[in-house]
């Protein structure tokens, strides 16, 4: 059953609003308080808190008002008091789930000297509990988070791609043991190191080699003999940047270095369109990029 709604008396004592109660409030309030002992608190126009000095919560409160239209109405007002020790099956939400009502100030304040009672520590728990569960959990959650960031500044681009050439604390000390011969305790996690490494080893060779750099080279016929216009570019630049007007050069067949012939011989016999690792693109029919400098 939901519980009834019921505020920390420290939070409830800092509302200093003055509130123009209705007379039937004032005395009704008047004789739960003499007849208790207890201490009442406004909480709105139309209902007060009852409560002990020592209390870390109140009993629960007190009400003259129409139950209807919650209103002070001169139709049909009730003495009303909310408990948690008061379960009203006639409603099946709200704080009215808590009420006991009366159309006599006698009754009703028998009503309070029978169901306000100090909150038991089970009461308090169920009022507490989920805003402990809710902080518990935060605090966990800080936890996490700050051993996940302690974790990543260890484990930080361990097998970055884009940092091959800067292995971290971790993946040098991972390596050493791997190229050692440590023995794992778990053999399969000493394997998958061995091959992330190997995997590794070869990507970075693969992008050492295959970095944006290469060497463009146009052929064409001219006067019956092969021409190549060549020059070296980088992919990265735009415009001018990418080839350098004054490093284009000319050449005849005969002044082309065996390894460029042998790249440009190997792509003439694969499609257009297409990539051989360490050797270079085929662009068109005669236009391509080579791995490698004149």
């Amino acid at each position: 059953m939901r519980q009834l709604r019921i505020e920390l008396m420290s939070a409830i004592r800092k509302d200093t609003h003055v509130y123009d109660h209705p007379i039937g409030l004032m005395d009704f309030a008047h004789e739960v308080e003499q007849k208790t002992k207890y201490l009442t608190y406004s909480k709105d126009p139309l209902s007060k808190w009852v409560y002990r000095e020592s209390d870390s919560f109140p009993m629960g409160y007190i009400a003259y008002k129409d139950i209807r239209e919650n209103t002070a109405s001169d139709d049909d007002p009730k003495y009303i008091v909310y408990s948690p020790n008061i379960h009203n099956g006639k409603y099946s939400y709200g704080d009215r789930m808590h009420s006991a009502q009366a159309t006599t100030k006698e009754k009703a304040v028998k009503n309070a000297v029978t169901y306000l009672r100090a909150l038991t520590v089970p009461q308090v728990v169920e009022i507490t509990k989920d805003t402990c569960k809710r902080k518990a959990a935060t605090q966990t959650d800080d936890l996490r988070n700050d051993v996940r960031k302690k974790a990543e500044s260890v484990l930080e681009d361990m097998f970055s791609t884009y940092k091959y050439d800067k292995p971290n604390a971790l993946q040098v000390e991972l390596r050493h043991m791997v190229e050692s011969g440590h023995e794992f305790l778990n053999k399969e996690l000493g394997q998958q190191l061995k091959e992330i490494f190997t995997g590794f080893d070869e990507f970075k060779e693969a992008r050492q080699n295959n970095s944006d750099s290469f060497l463009f080279v146009e052929a064409y016929q001219s006067f019956g003999q092969n021409k190549f216009r060549c020059a070296p570019v980088d992919l990265r630049g735009y415009g001018d940047e990418v080839v350098k007007r004054e490093l284009q050069t000319i050449r005849g067949e005969d002044d082309l270095p065996e390894d460029i012939k042998g790249k440009l011989a190997v792509l003439s016999m694969v499609d257009v369109e297409h990539y051989v690792d360490c050797v270079g693109y085929r662009a068109a029919e005669n236009i391509f990029y080579l791995r490698g400098e004149l």
